[in-house]
Formats: C-alpha cells, sequence, structure tokens
C-alpha cells in the first residue's frame, strides 16, 4: 500500500529467499502483480538465493535478473511426513488421537501413513505443483509442459543456468538491475 501510494515509475525487488509455502508466495506475487496494473514496472534481482517461493514471487516481475551464482529453481511442492511412531514406541510413548475427519491426522508424526492417506496429499501436493508450473509459463511465456519435462521437477540452477533455460532475462548484478529499471522507467 505504501509503495502504491508514492505511485513509483520502477520498483526493484531483491529477492534472497529459499522460498516458503505456496500461499505466502502467491501474496506477495499477486501484490506485486498490483503494483504492475497500477503501471510500476517490476524488476526482480536474484541475489543469493531465489529458489521456489523466491522464484514464484519474482514471475511477477516485468525482468529478471539474476546474480550469476544465485541459486533459484526448485519448482517443487512438498509437503513432509515424519514418522516418529518406531522412536515413540521405544519411548514408551503411545499416540492416541482423537478426531473428526477420516485424514484429519494423516500427517500426524506418530503413525506411518497410509496408502490411502498418501495418495491423498500426493493429489495436493501434484495440484500445487502444476499450479506453480503454470505461473513460471504464463509469467515466462514458456509451455508448460516443456517445463514440467526440462526443468520444473526440484532441481536447482544457477543463474546462467536459469539464463539458458529462460527463467530469467539478464544475469548481472544489482547496477544491471538498475539499469533494466531505468529503461523499463
Amino acid at each position: 500500500e505504501v509503495v502504491a501510494e508514492r505511485k513509483p515509475k520502477a520498483l526493484i525487488v531483491r529477492v534472497n529467499s529459499p522460498g516458503g509455502t505456496m500461499a505466502g508466495s502467491h501474496e506477495i506475487y499477486e501484490a506485486l502483480k498490483k503494483l504492475k496494473r497500477n503501471g510500476t514496472k517490476i524488476v526482480a534481482l536474484m541475489e543469493d538465493v531465489a529458489a521456489s517461493g523466491g522464484l514464484y514471487i519474482s514471475m511477477a516481475a516485468d525482468k529478471i535478473v539474476a546474480n550469476p551464482g544465485v541459486v533459484t529453481g526448485s519448482i517443487g511442492v512438498v509437503i513432509p511426513h515424519m514418522d516418529l511412531s518406531g522412536l515413540l514406541a521405544k519411548l514408551g510413548v503411545r499416540a492416541d488421537h482423537i478426531k473428526a475427519g477420516k485424514f484429519k491426522d494423516a500427517l500426524s508424526s506418530s503413525k506411518p501413513m497410509d496408502q490411502e492417506a498418501r495418495e491423498l496429499v500426493q493429489l495436493v501436493v501434484a495440484d500445487c505443483l502444476d499450479q506453480f508450473i503454470g505461473v513460471v509459463a504464463e509469467s515466462r511465456k514458456l509451455d508448460k509442459e516443456a517445463a514440467r519435462r526440462d526443468f520444473a521437477d526440484g532441481r536447482i540452477l544457477n543463474g546462467n543456468q536459469a539464463l539458458q533455460v529462460g527463467l530469467v532475462d539478464e544475469v548481472g548484478s544489482y547496477e544491471t538491475a538498475l539499469r533494466v529499471a531505468r529503461d523499463l522507467a
């Protein structure tokens, strides 16, 4: 809101993040898209790390500049689950869940995940990945299935590799991003 009130011609977003939740990343992405709709040109500068959610928010930019040594990519989704039931049993701890809803404890670390729950969680993860790849493909004007096949499999890339696959526009530094922002403004 504060940035929008100032009505800047261009904004450099310095991205240095290993990611986060998809929902949080999407909120930042949408806020940047709103600035763009209001006439502000956005330049994302990927610095040390711009992976997963850091890459996701960069997709809102008009232009993306990446440090050649940035760690980026990591297009994927993970919902962690640890089965600690064996350890808990050795410690004499027994979990007793009281729940409403068949799958409410699907991600509980006090028990193994059964196949039905695993399939349900896998569907959620697959749908989130499809959304993520869709944002990348739309933003970078890439074929969605080619992106899925070629690099949207969780792998990390450096800035030079990201340029080669079309995830960024230029490799450079803050000075490069500043030049790009001036040109756009």
